[in-house]
């Protein structure tokens, strides 16, 4: 199929945020079930990482995924979602491209897209929820959305923070180890559907009011001279830009927390990433790109009345949850600037991409086209 044009998915910061953030992160999350032998053994295969996407035509993350899991000595089995007519060209160049990977035995056999919009598994009576159920868990997920996630246009029930909320329950229930969520969404105050940031503002506000340090250290990244979280919350959410991506992010985390402690679970905000996607080369941020680490509840019991001699197995006591989530959301990383301020950097990452592109079937001539 002829490839004549490059796509935005194809630009060297998006790149940066694979590298950085995909596969920085992946990478500990392997080396650590490694560790502890918690990857399931597949016939034939060995150690096997599950992986769930959102593809894409071109596959890159798989294809990147797929490598450093070649390189720490496991396999990688992907499952995708990826709605669209059999007779588009699109669905037809990614199904080639799935089918050349499994060929090329990047990944395994088991891997497979379905013909469906990930937004469809929202309801638990769907063909999608069943079909997403037999495959779960996943060791690793990516909701790689081209837009947002709860626009305002959306029809309520099948938006993909719905799905979101759907598969975070669904490993939260089947899942035994570590985890790991990328989100990827368009972030504006004209792309974000007004209750839903209504209602995160108020997961926000719940915590600043249970926790004076967490309103304290939350305050100043949406508003330096606000009085209090309110006001900082209400200011941030009327212009687009960084304050109002960390105003969402903090809320999407603290979302996120909320269904984690209802199962004893922990979560880990990691290093957060943004760019833009605003037209005439406005550089305004406007896509965050969202990490999180899912860690399960402590199996040792604690004998409460001291009849046995058993003690539970020490563990280090980490950072509160809400507090890196706000500190590392403070700090987002603006991925534009970087690759701009980093000539090395920067053509590495061209490099990287010429090569993914090359291999997936772009021409030359299109190679040099690259842009950060």
């Amino acid at each position: 199929m002829p490839l004549d044009e490059l796509a935005p998915w194809h630009r060297v910061r998006k790149q940066l945020v694979r590298e950085q953030q995909w596969l920085h992160y992946s990478r500990r999350l392997i080396e650590h079930q490694r560790g502890g032998h918690a990857l399931p053994e597949q016939a034939g295969c060995g150690p096997e990482v599950r992986y769930l996407t959102l593809p894409g035509m071109d596959y890159l993350d798989v294809r990147l995924l797929a490598g450093l899991c070649d390189s720490l000595g496991c396999r990688l089995t992907s499952t995708g979602f990826q709605a669209g007519h059999e007779n588009n060209p699109f669905v037809a160049r990614a199904r080639f491209r799935q089918k050349s990977l499994i060929d090329a035995n990047h990944i395994t056999p088991d891997s497979h897209t379905f013909g469906r919009r990930f937004e469809e598994i929202s309801e638990k009576n769907s063909p999608a929820y069943r079909e997403l159920e037999r495959r779960a868990p996943f060791h690793i997920l990516n909701i790689d959305a081209c837009g947002s996630i709860a626009a305002p246009s959306a029809v309520h029930s099948r938006r993909m923070v719905e799905a979101l909320h759907r598969v975070v329950e669904l490993q939260l229930g089947l899942m035994k180890g570590r985890w790991l969520l990328f989100v990827t969404t368009d972030v504006r105050p004209d792309s974000i559907a007004q209750d839903t940031l209504n209602r995160l503002c108020e997961a926000i506000y719940s915590n600043a009011d249970a926790n004076a340090d967490f309103g304290q250290l939350a305050t100043p990244l949406l508003d330096q001279a606000a009085p209090d979280i309110r006001t900082a919350a209400a200011s941030a959410s009327q212009v687009p830009g960084a304050t109002f991506l960390r105003l969402f992010s903090l809320g999407l985390a603290k979302w996120l927390l909320s269904f984690t402690r209802q199962r004893q679970w922990d979560m880990l905000t990691h290093d957060p990433y943004c760019y833009t996607t605003m037209p005439q080369h406005d550089p305004t941020p406007s896509m965050a790109c969202l990490a999180f680490e899912f860690r399960p509840p402590p199996t040792d019991l604690e004998d409460r009345f001291g009849i046995s001699r058993a003690r539970p197995t020490p563990t280090a006591r980490g950072e509160d949850s809400s507090l890196r989530a706000a500190r590392r959301i403070g700090r987002m990383i603006n991925a534009d600037s970087l690759v701009q301020a980093d000539e090395s950097l920067f053509q590495h990452l061209v490099g990287e991409l010429r090569f993914l592109l090359r291999e997936a079937g772009y021409p030359p001539r299109l190679l040099n086209q690259i842009e950060a």
